[in-house]
């Protein structure tokens, strides 16, 4: 159910994830560049790259959901669904979830 939850989640808000990515690979590169990176950089770096990914992924589904929606009946929830089924990894969810905890982690981690 919560995976659900999460999948549906991703495939909605996938250029929010994009957006969120970018920035913060971008930011996590620039500090990695200096001369002793912090541990929060490599943190950024990693969060960022894994939510490009899942952004990615959730694109793609959404836009095969849209596409096999306006040619059969059935509602958008069921066919995302059975997309994540036949196209995703169960792994998403979990890859997501840890994407934002390194994120999170590398907020509130001293310099």
């Amino acid at each position: 159910m919560l995976t659900n939850i999460v999948l549906r989640s991703i495939a909605r808000w996938n250029r929010t994830l994009l957006v969120a990515g970018t920035a913060l690979l971008a930011v996590g590169a620039s500090q990695v560049s200096t001369q002793s990176p912090a541990l929060r950089a490599w943190l950024w770096v990693i969060g960022g790259m894994a939510l490009l990914y899942v952004s990615d992924v959730g694109r793609e589904i959404e836009s095969a959901t849209r596409a096999l929606s306006s040619m059969s009946r059935t509602p958008q929830p069921e066919i995302r669904s059975d997309l994540f089924g036949a196209r995703s990894s169960p792994w998403l969810a979990v890859l997501a979830a840890a994407a934002v905890g390194l994120i999170i982690i590398g907020l509130v981690s001293a310099k």
